[in-house]
C-alpha cells in the first residue's frame, strides 16, 4: 500500500508554504537555492508565487467576510439565511451556491441556475416570509426587501442623486430619477412610439394597450395593472395606514394623499390655470375648473 492510501498525502500550495518555512528554520545559515525547491531556482520561484497567491487570496476572503458583517452580519449572500459566525455562513454557502447543478422549483418545474434563486422562488408557491419588519412585524420573502421597507419607517435614503440633492431610499430608485436630469428613455413601447426610463413604467403603459390586469387581490379578487396598485388597495382590507401628516393625526394608505392634505395646512397650490392665473392645491381641481370655466377657449 502506497503512503497515500496509508493517510500520508501530497504536497497542496498549503504545504508548500509550510514546507518553505520548516526549510528555512532549518538552514537559517544556507542560501535560499539550497533549502527551498530542491535546489532549483526556477520551482523555488513558482512555489513562492503559490505561496503569495494563496496568501493574497486569504486576505481577500477575510477583507469580503469583515465588509459583510460590517454590512449585513452574518446572513448567506445567495438566500438571506442569518447565521452566527463566519465560519457557518461560509459552510452554508458552499452548498447553497451551486453555478453548476441546476436547481428545479418542486412546485412548478421552473429551472434556476442558482440553488439560492431557487429557495427564494419556491417561497412564491409556499408562502414562506421568514423576514420580519421590527417596526410593524410585516413579513418579507426576502431580506432586501424587508430592509427596503423598514426605511419607510426610519425615513433613511442611503442613495443621493448626483444632479441634485433628492435622496432616495432604493438604488433602483434613484437610477430612474437620474434618467430625468440625462434625458435617458431606454425603454419603448411595443404598441406606440411612446418611451419610458423605466422597464416597469412601459409594462404599465403597454398594459392599457392590452387591458390585462395580472395583479389581482387575495381577498376580493379585484385586478390591478400595476403592483403598486394592488398594494394600495390591500391597504383598504387591513387598514394599514403608513403615511402620516406632518401637521395633524392624519394618517393616509398612500403618499401622494398625505402631500395633497398637508397643502390644507400649507395654503400651496401648485396648480395654476393659464387661461385667468387661479391657483389649486390639487390638479384634478385644475382640470375641472378649465374643463368648466374655459369650455368655450
Amino acid at each position: 500500500m502506497s503512503e497515500l492510501q496509508q493517510g500520508g498525502h501530497d504536497d497542496g500550495p498549503e504545504d508548500v508554504c509550510v514546507e518553505k518555512q520548516d526549510m528555512k528554520d532549518e538552514n537559517t545559515h544556507s542560501n535560499d537555492v539550497t533549502s527551498f525547491g530542491d535546489g532549483n531556482p526556477e520551482k523555488k520561484s513558482e512555489e513562492e508565487e503559490v505561496c503569495k497567491e494563496k496568501e493574497a487570496s486569504r486576505a481577500h476572503i477575510e477583507a469580503v467576510r469583515k465588509k459583510q458583517f460590517e454590512l449585513f452580519g452574518w446572513n448567506c449572500r445567495f438566500c438571506d439565511m442569518p447565521f452566527e459566525s463566519s465560519a457557518s455562513v461560509a459552510r452554508h454557502e458552499e452548498i447553497c451556491y451551486d453555478p453548476v447543478q441546476e436547481s428545479i422549483c418542486s412546485h412548478c418545474g421552473k429551472c434556476f441556475t442558482y440553488h439560492s434563486n431557487m429557495i427564494k422562488h419556491e417561497r412564491i408557491h409556499t408562502g414562506d416570509k421568514p423576514f420580519e419588519c421590527q417596526f410593524c412585524k410585516r413579513k418579507f420573502r426576502t431580506e432586501n426587501n424587508m430592509i427596503v421597507h423598514e426605511r419607510t419607517h426610519t425615513g433613511e435614503k442611503p442613495f443621493q442623486c448626483l444632479f441634485c440633492s433628492k435622496a432616495f431610499a432604493q438604488k433602483n430608485s434613484l437610477d430612474i430619477h437620474e434618467r430625468n436630469h440625462t434625458g435617458n428613455k431606454p425603454f419603448k413601447c411595443h404598441f406606440c412610439d411612446k418611451t419610458f426610463s423605466c422597464k416597469s413604467y412601459v409594462s404599465a403603459h403597454e398594459r392599457t394597450h392590452t387591458g390585462e390586469k395580472p395583479y389581482k387581490c387575495d381577498i376580493c379578487d379585484k385586478g390591478f395593472s400595476q403592483k403598486y396598485a394592488l398594494t394600495v388597495h390591500e391597504r383598504i382590507h387591513s387598514g394599514y395606514k403608513p403615511f402620516k401628516c406632518h401637521f395633524c393625526e392624519k394618517r393616509s394608505t398612500t403618499k401622494n394623499n398625505i402631500i395633497i392634505h398637508e397643502r390644507t395646512h400649507t395654503g400651496e397650490k401648485p396648480y395654476k390655470c393659464h387661461f385667468c392665473d387661479k391657483e389649486f392645491s390639487q390638479q384634478n381641481s385644475l382640470t375641472t375648473h378649465q374643463c368648466t370655466s374655459h369650455v368655450d377657449i
